[in-house]
Order: C-alpha cells, then sequence, then structure tokens
C-alpha cells in the first residue's frame, strides 16, 4: 500500500513542483507515479499489523485492503501505573538475582556479594545505573542509558529497566570475563526433564509429508514459546488452548518453507524445549538439501532462559546421547 492523505499543504506542494516545469517538474511528476496519489480521505498510513484508528475511513491501496495505523499505548512503567510491572520489577526481579545465588553455589564470593548488591538496589529503589567496560556493547548502552538516566527502578520504563537489570546482573557475575552463564542451572535442569523430549518425540515422530510434519513442527515451536523459565507460571502452563492462538499463517508460510534454495531465518528464544523444538524445525527443513538455515542467538545471558550459543550444542549433545527423534536430529 501506499499512503493517502486529505487535501491541504502537501496537496499544494505537489501542485507547484508539477507548475514548475523543465527538469525539476519531471521529477516531481515522477516521484508522483511511485506513491499512491493523494485522496480526499482521513489520513491512513500502511502498517504492517492492518489495524486502524476509529476515526479513519477508507483508502484506496490498489485492490489491497487498507492497512491503516495503530495508535500505540505509553510504554509501561515500574512507578505502580501497572499492577504487573511494579510487580515484575519489585518482586520478581530481585527473586530471579536470588535464584542465581542459590542455584550458582561456586560463584565467587565477589560476584556473590555484587548479585546481591543488585537485588537491595532494586528493591531499595536505587537509580538505574550507568553502563560500564568490560562489556563489548557499552557504547550503545550508554547511548541508550541517557534516555533513562534519571530514572529509578521502581519508577523507569519497564523493558529498559528489566533489560539493564539482565545486563547489571552479567556485569556482576563476570560474565564478559569468565565466559560463565548464571542461567546455566536452570536451563540444565530443564535439559535433564522429559519435557523437552516428550515434546521432540511427539512432533517428530509422526510420519507424513514433509509440508505437513513441518506444518506440526510449527504449532509446536509456537506452544514451545511457553516454557520460559522466567515465568514459572509459563514454564509449568503443559497444555495446548486454540482458543488462545491469535494468528495462524502456516498455510502461506509452508509452501515458501518448501521452496528450493530457501533462505530461511530462527529468531530463537528460549533454551530447553523450545530450542529443542527449533532444532527439530530445522532438522525437518535441510531434508531439503538446497535449503539454509540461520539460527539467530543471543549474545549474552538475559530473561533466564534465552538460548546462548553454547545451548545449541549443549542440546545437541543431550539429543546425540538419546534414542528416537532427538537422537535423529542431532
Amino acid at each position: 500500500g501506499g499512503r493517502c492523505h486529505r487535501g491541504g499543504g502537501r496537496d499544494r506542494r505537489q501542485r507547484r513542483r508539477r507548475s514548475r516545469g523543465g527538469r525539476a517538474g519531471g521529477e516531481g511528476q515522477t516521484r508522483q507515479k511511485q506513491r499512491a496519489p493523494p485522496r480526499d480521505h482521513d489520513a491512513c498510513r500502511a502498517t504492517q499489523h492492518g489495524r486502524r484508528e476509529d476515526t479513519a475511513r477508507s483508502c484506496e491501496t490498489g485492490g489491497h485492503l487498507p492497512l491503516l495505523p495503530m495508535s500505540r499505548p505509553p510504554p509501561l512503567r515500574t512507578d505502580g501505573s501497572n499492577p504487573f510491572a511494579r510487580f515484575s520489577m519489585e518482586i520478581r526481579v530481585p527473586r530471579i538475582a536470588r535464584d542465581v545465588l542459590e542455584k550458582n553455589p561456586t560463584l565467587a564470593p565477589a560476584s556473590r556479594d555484587a548479585v546481591e548488591r543488585l537485588a537491595r538496589s532494586i528493591e531499595e529503589d536505587a537509580a538505574l545505573p550507568a553502563p560500564r567496560p568490560p562489556a563489548p556493547d557499552v557504547d550503545a548502552w550508554t547511548s541508550a542509558h541517557a534516555e533513562h538516566a534519571r530514572e529509578r527502578w521502581l519508577a523507569a520504563e519497564w523493558f529498559h529497566a528489566e533489560l539493564a537489570f539482565y545486563r547489571e546482573l552479567a556485569h556482576a557475575c563476570r560474565f564478559w570475563e569468565t565466559d560463565r552463564d548464571p542461567f546455566a542451572p536452570a536451563k540444565d535442569e530443564e535439559l535433564a526433564g522429559e519435557r523437552p523430549w516428550s515434546r521432540l518425540e511427539q512432533a517428530c515422530g509422526r510420519g507424513g509429508a514433509r509440508d505437513e510434519r513441518i506444518g506440526e513442527l510449527l504449532d509446536a515451536c509456537l506452544w514451545g514459546n511457553r516454557v520460559d523459565l522466567s515465568y514459572t507460571v509459563g514454564a509449568a502452563h503443559d497444555h495446548r488452548h486454540d482458543d488462545d492462538l491469535l494468528v495462524d499463517d502456516r498455510a502461506v508460510a509452508i509452501p515458501l518453507l518448501l521452496q528450493r534454495d530457501a533462505r530461511v531465518h530462527v529468531l530463537a528464544d528460549n533454551a530447553g524445549t523450545e530450542l529443542a523444538l527449533d532444532l527439530g524445525l530445522v532438522d525437518t527443513l535441510l531434508e531439503e538439501p538446497t535449503c539454509r538455515v540461520t539460527v539467530h542467538l543471543k549474545a549474552q545471558p538475559v530473561f533466564v532462559s534465552d538460548a546462548l550459543p553454547r545451548d545449541v550444542w549443549s542440546t545437541l549433545d543431550r539429543m546425540d546421547a538419546r534414542r528416537g527423534a532427538a537422537g535423529r536430529v542431532a
């Protein structure tokens, strides 16, 4: 789709371009051909989501359905204006920090003290700390922190504050010096259980045509996302409910995945059950020799169970030691 606007200043500017003649006028006409012409409707812009504001009427977009703007709500904050965001930062996040201490008894004393100080600083509503070395992304984080420099843990934009917490936790555990993932014990605990392997066996153990198997694995990967170790209630929710499914685009996606020379990018989220299912999908895609799959992973520990490159190798090692679908995937 293009853009279509109510008449006004932009229309007048376009008319002036066309009236000037000569080379500049020709360029103006060429540019206009590449855009949807102005319409006398309420303003509407193309978006990826197909949602619209209540005030928008209609928009002609070359025979396609109109894609109109979505009015975004303000970001959630930890100041109590959103009860869940406040609870998450004040109660859940310090608990995650102390879980790291409990599950990493061999963590160096200095690191243990730093993790406990981080947990207390959140509970006491200290100011968000400024990024510091040796993390390789310190410059990018310094720029991001500048927009939130006056915020406190319990009076901040929630998404930024939670990301800042995980970065501070990695710093406290000296991840960039020692390469020690503070969440490795939680991830190993998940892989040591039966859930990843029973889910993988169920998703990969069925026969059928390749397109049918890909469809089953896409479904399994979606529901595997609920096994997020940073949310115990989500990790314990083993049952799928079709009523929870918002969109199902498999009918469009599967023909693209079946194409020769397909280039597929998998954005990995959680280690454990979800990553095992992702790798089952990758294995099925690679049955076509010309297919290439790139798996994108996190560079540092975040959100407890987010997958790092090492988690791929440890998952494959576990698969290789098993029989059935897991062994075949490995």
